[in-house]
């Protein structure tokens, strides 16, 4: 077994290895897995008769086959091969191959199949995550950013820092404290939870039987095993640590077993904000700190009923912001409990874990920001009321998924999406504890509810050593409830390890569908009206909490990091984090930004440039994601929000009822920062969203209820991106000191990049009103679907020059394996025809275009990412002709889509003439090329599994942003070069 293991580790060190490429397509005749790649065209024909997959635990007369097709795959071919089996195709692993489990005789039939290339047997190598192999547990935290964008996964202090902080506290007394290692802490580290997919959907009955039999045969040779089949295709088993060799080694030996992965335990991660992304801000200045009102409001675009999920720490429902004088909050003891409550503000609240929310919660913050609303103070302008949710008139549906008791249990009927152990779960202000499977147990109520916009301010920090921003099973999770509820759209924090770097988006935000979303920051003003908002005692308490949890676990050579643990207990409140800061301001400085008013305020007055609201958070995850698509989706303002300050267990009104004295206090609002703070700001974006197509203000700008439009979750994703606007800003840290933080990386690239994502969310830019908006939108929300082969046409005048045009098609992508490196299954082409001074011109969806070795021009179609867009901030007046094609749909009866244009045009898209058409298939040549440095849409950045592998693709790709690239506009031969002006610029 040793052997075996030493040899999956190999495959992990050295097959992945040579994925750390740069590539223009996948590759049609290779199945693209974590653990490597198969390419069909070197294999050789499977022996059948061989014995190669002989050690096989149970169902002994079947078999996991790939069944590789000649591609691209049509419905008729994957109709020909099902019907050759006799049994159907299993789920689908890019490129052009599909599971099958079933006999070696059925799987024979089709080896000389005249679609079928290769066929070939599914080893246990090929079965494991290469996250496995990694010494550090993989936890998923909330969105909130620790020690106020300190502490971000990754040590506080540097070894020499550390060394440095125990020299000068060599003579201080530190022997009365405990350093010893808590035995939870001990504990955690000896259990691990395994997510096991499965390569095929069985009952639950079979699965149950399947489960009991498998834990009674692990327990005959190992202490502590529990194996649970939370759902049709997946088990979650839970193991000690050194038992997981043993326990992989039976699992992948199973023909049903098609891939085992880590099961992450998760963690938790206004005013200001609110105004940012609904006016047109240019500048460092807003309107008056405590405006109530903008144009959103003056055209009761309020998202008055919309019901928006929320999971997350809990919910402070006495507080002013969502108390109801006239109903009480109906609380569900079941996910099988559907409330009917007038309560103004809680539609539903599920007690999955409890009911309450923690002291200054994380919840109850984020709530606010969708939502929050004074039912006495919004008629006036004052701080409540200034600080009000984005969504102000919505109702939320609340999913409690932590524990502020000793101990808690779950409240579900089906006791398999429990994450609980058996003792229950442990009080923890950080961990939150998600349903097993998010697609079977954690949305279903929130759309039974009513909600069809859901906020997630939690998910996975990846490893800080071994970045990967992984396709995980809770990713597809998530793919699959949108892709079989597709007037669902989640809404996903990319997560705060951005000082880590590129690959550091976390899951679930890798998935496809959710809309990922990353922080930019508040105004210079905003950050310095948000210092009045925080308890720094609290902050302190916290800040020392946390550095106990890395420094006081050290058992030898750690004197050191004993200094440091120490140091940590005497952090009481904000007066020791001030003495400690003045003591020493170039090691604790940026820990005083934290505790330390006084240190604050410094930090953000001496930066006024790099807090700005054309910046990225420093912190704010990157992408891209392990198989190179672009993440996050979008940005918005999350860097010193403020909003709902929880007071825990009080059950009290909150706010307090006298107009004079309480909406002005500060005490009932605080300041956070994360892409946690981000997350529902955009939630509640959505929400004034799908209120503006289902009360008809499309296409006319103005409320008309003949003109009601349902919208999917593509079209909301799309409207949403369609809008974005770049950011330009600088990518630094800002504090009175840095320590251990990432190195500046200066300006942003084009759009899209992997920073920002397609830009930062921009409501002015994205839904015109009459008579305040200088652009029209038009929206195609096509439900035939395209096959392989199909397309459709949209042609339309730009009238003016100079203006800006955007173009974006999103699609719901049927959810992928999480064995797979590839994770797009459909993959549908976005090419638009422009005009240029007369003659023409080309491009194509996230701007992949180049020439062949001969100077022929040829299209890098993104064959990657289910977002393509065409961004022209200078587009010429003249026809446009859009294609989206359906270039390779190889599942479903055809793929669903979303297509948004907004520009300077008079007459909404038409259908096209044969004449406008004929304008796409005219030659090219390279025309023009802007200088300007950007970072081009990798069309592939492979993940690179195991430690060398990613480091190799960190670098690489590091350099790749580094170096000067040329974005590229194409037009026929001859063609002016003043055509430069359609480049895509950033002034």
């Amino acid at each position: 077994m040793k052997t075996r293991m030493a040899r999956l580790a190999l495959l992990c060190l050295t097959s992945c290895v040579c994925l750390a490429v740069v590539s223009s397509h996948w590759v049609p005749n290779v199945i693209y897995l974590r653990m490597g790649h198969l390419d069909t065209q070197k294999m050789k024909p499977f022996d059948f008769s061989s014995n190669i997959m002989a050690k096989r635990v149970g169902h002994d007369d079947v078999e996991q086959f790939f069944v590789h097709f000649k591609g691209p795959i049509t419905k008729a071919k994957r109709d020909s091969v099902s019907a050759a089996l006799g049994v159907p195709l299993g789920p689908y692993i890019p490129m052009n191959t599909f599971l099958v489990v079933a006999p070696r005789e059925v799987i024979e039939k089709v080896k000389g199949h005249q679609d079928v290339a290769w066929v070939g047997p599914v080893l246990a190598e090929y079965k494991l995550s290469p996250s496995l192999f990694s010494d550090s547990s993989v936890k998923l935290k909330t969105r909130k950013v620790e020690f106020d964008q300190i502490f971000s996964g990754q040590k506080l202090f540097s070894q020499e820092a550390s060394l440095a902080i125990a020299e000068m506290f060599k003579d201080t007394d530190f022997d009365s404290m405990d350093l010893q290692i808590p035995e939870d802490v001990v504990e955690k580290t000896l259990r691990k939870a395994l997510h096991v997919t499965l390569a095929a959907e069985l009952d639950m009955d079979t699965l149950d039987a399947l489960a009991e039999q498998w834990q009674d045969d692990l327990s005959q040779s190992l202490s502590e095993v529990r194996i649970t089949a939370v759902s049709e295709h997946k088990f979650v088993v839970h193991c000690l640590a050194k038992d997981m060799p043993t326990v992989l080694d039976y699992l992948t030996a199973h023909p049903i077993v098609h891939f085992v992965d880590k099961a992450p335990a998760f963690t938790t991660q206004n005013a200001h904000a609110r105004q940012i992304i609904s006016t047109n801000l240019k500048a460092e200045t807003l309107p008056d700190r405590y405006k109530l009102e903008t144009v959103y409001d003056r055209v009761g675009l309020d998202g008055r009923g919309e019901i928006i999920g929320v999971g997350d720490t809990g919910l402070d429902y006495t507080h002013c912001f969502f108390h109801d004088k006239n109903a009480h909050v109906a609380i569900a003891d079941s996910d099988l409990k559907v409330p009917n409550s007038a309560h103004r503000k809680i539609a539903g609240y599920w007690r999955f874990i409890d009911d309450t929310d923690f002291e200054s919660g994380h919840g109850s913050h984020c709530s606010g920001t969708i939502a929050g609303s004074h039912e006495l103070f919004d008629a006036k302008d004052n701080i409540i009321a200034g600080h009000r949710g984005m969504a102000p008139a919505a109702r939320l549906a609340v999913t409690d998924v932590s524990c502020g008791h000793t101990s808690c249990n779950c409240s579900i009927h089906d006791h398999k999406g429990c994450p609980c152990p058996p003792g229950g779960c442990p009080f923890s202000e950080m961990e939150t504890y998600l349903p097993t499977d998010l697609n079977k147990f954690y949305f279903p109520w929130s759309y039974k509810m009513g909600a069809r916009i859901h906020s997630n301010s939690w998910g996975d920090d990846p490893d800080p050593n071994v970045p990967q921003a992984d396709y995980d099973s809770n990713a597809a999770d998530v793919d699959r409830f949108m892709y079989e509820h597709p007037d669902f759209l989640a809404v996903f924090a990319a997560g705060n390890s951005g000082r880590e770097g590129f690959f550091s988006v976390g899951s679930p935000g890798t998935a496809k569908n959710c809309l990922t979303v990353g922080a930019s920051r508040t105004s210079h003003e905003g950050f310095e009206t948000a210092v009045d908002f925080v308890n720094y005692d609290t902050m302190a308490t916290f800040v020392g909490n946390q550095m106990q949890n890395q420094y006081c676990t050290c058992s030898k050579g750690c004197d050191a990091n004993n200094k440091v643990c120490a140091v940590a207990k005497s952090l009481k409140n904000e007066e020791t984090c001030c003495a400690l800061a003045d003591r020493a301001p170039h090691v604790f400085g940026a820990l005083g930004a934290a505790c330390c008013k006084k240190y604050k305020a410094l930090g953000i007055n001496k930066d006024p440039e790099n807090n700005g609201l054309t910046s990225i958070a420093g912190f704010s995850s990157r992408g891209p994601t392990s198989d190179g698509r672009i993440k996050p989706d979008v940005s918005a303002p999350g860097d010193i929000t403020v909003s709902t300050n929880s007071h825990g267990h009080k059950a009290e009104w909150e706010c307090g009822v006298n107009p004079e004295i309480d909406a002005n206090s500060t005490l009932n609002l605080i300041s956070y920062s994360g892409t946690s703070m981000a997350t529902p700001l955009t939630a509640g974006a959505v929400a004034l969203i799908r209120q503006y197509f289902l009360e008809g203000f499309y296409p006319t700008g103005q409320r008309n209820e003949k003109h009601q439009l349902y919208p999917s979750a593509a079209l909301l994703k799309a409207t949403v991106i369609n809008g974005a606007i770049p950011l330009h800003g600088k990518n630094t840290e800002h504090g009175a000191h840095k320590i251990d933080l990432m190195p500046d990386l200066h300006h942003y690239s084009s759009l899209p990049s992997y920073q920002q994502g397609h830009g930062r969310l921009a409501l002015n830019n994205t839904i015109p009103l009459k008579g305040e908006s200088e652009f029209r939108l038009f929206v195609s929300d096509v439900t035939k679907g395209l096959q392989t082969g199909e397309e459709d046409f949209y042609c339309f005048d730009v009238i003016e020059d100079h203006r800006l045009l955007s173009i974006t098609l999103v699609w719901t992508d049927p959810p992928a394996q999480p064995s797979s490196l590839v994770t797009l299954i459909n993959n549908l082409d976005l090419e638009v025809s422009i005009p240029l001074a007369g003659q023409r011109g080309k491009t194509l969806g996230n701007g992949k275009l180049t020439s062949n070795p001969q100077g022929e021009v040829e299209a890098l179609r993104d064959v990657t990412n289910n977002v393509e867009r065409v961004w022209l901030p200078g587009a010429l007046s003249g026809t446009y002709v859009v294609r989206v094609a359906g270039s390779h749909v190889p599942v479903g009866d055809g793929q669903k889509y979303a297509l948004v244009i907004s520009g300077a045009f008079e007459e909404l898209p038409h259908a096209c003439s044969k004449s406008e058409i004929r304008l796409l298939s005219e030659p090219y040549t390279r025309a023009v090329a802007e200088k300007k440095s950007s970072l081009p849409l990798l069309v592939m950045i492979s993940t690179v599994v195991g430690a060398v592998g990613m480091m190799l693709g960190v670098v690489f790709t590091t350099l790749w942003q580094k170096h000067q690239r040329q974005r590229t506009v194409f037009a026929p031969a001859g063609a002016s070069v003043s055509f430069v002006q359609l480049a895509t610029r950033e002034e």
